[in-house]
């Protein structure tokens, strides 16, 4: 039977795991996320996921591993967790009226097979245009604290957003019919099938 490791501390990552059935344990990873000079999203949150499930593997190393890193993306520039109340604001004053991408790395690692599959999942979401009121009200909230781009589509910042264009659950930090597929490949059909859900 296989054995499942989600190496993320997100409360939002373990709730989708739950929401899949899946049999699991969890561990934290902590690592330098410094996005690199010239690097492009993309490459770099397919770096990171990849540099968290090798950490992860240090201890887990029978294990099969599941680790995610998300970003958000605006006019070239790549917004993190928001430091303080004013850089949240900031975020959200430059998300305002505009699209901006969501992008999600996954890697799926497994150590004794020497196999890791490391992939991206891009959502484009649109803001509405928000009042001074609407961003300073939601700051204090301080929902935008611990999340890329400073919102949680799956709290109140579902209210910022027109639409969007591509997986909601992207949005929230895990792609999960990219994780479905990536594990299929490995026999673990959550679906059905010959394999089992994990652990």
């Amino acid at each position: 039977m296989h054995k499942l490791v989600l190496a993320s501390k997100s409360p939002r990552r373990h709730e989708m795991f739950n929401m899949l059935g899946l049999n699991y344990i969890t561990t934290s990873v902590e690592i330098d996320e410094k996005i690199l000079a010239a690097e492009s999203p993309e490459n770099a949150v397919k770096r990171i996921a990849r540099k968290k499930a090798k950490s992860a593997a240090k201890n887990f190393a029978d294990y099969i591993i599941i680790s995610a890193d998300t970003i958000v993306v605006c006019d070239n520039i790549i917004l993190g967790k928001p430091r303080n109340k004013g850089e949240a604001y900031e975020f959200l004053s430059q998300l305002s009226g505009k699209s901006h991408q969501v992008m999600t790395g996954v890697c799926l690692y497994n150590p004794l097979a020497n196999y890791m599959d490391v992939r991206a999942e891009k959502t484009s979401v649109f803001f509405r245009n928000l009042t001074t009121e609407e961003i300073n009200y939601y700051v204090e909230t301080r929902e935008p604290y611990d999340k890329a781009g400073a919102y949680g589509i799956q709290g109140r910042g579902a209210l910022l957003i027109d639409r969007i264009e591509g997986c909601y659950y992207n949005v929230v930090g895990l792609p999960i019919t990219t994780l479905y597929l990536m594990l299929k490949e490995q026999n673990i059909n959550i679906l059905g099938g010959a394999d089992d859900r994990g652990i």
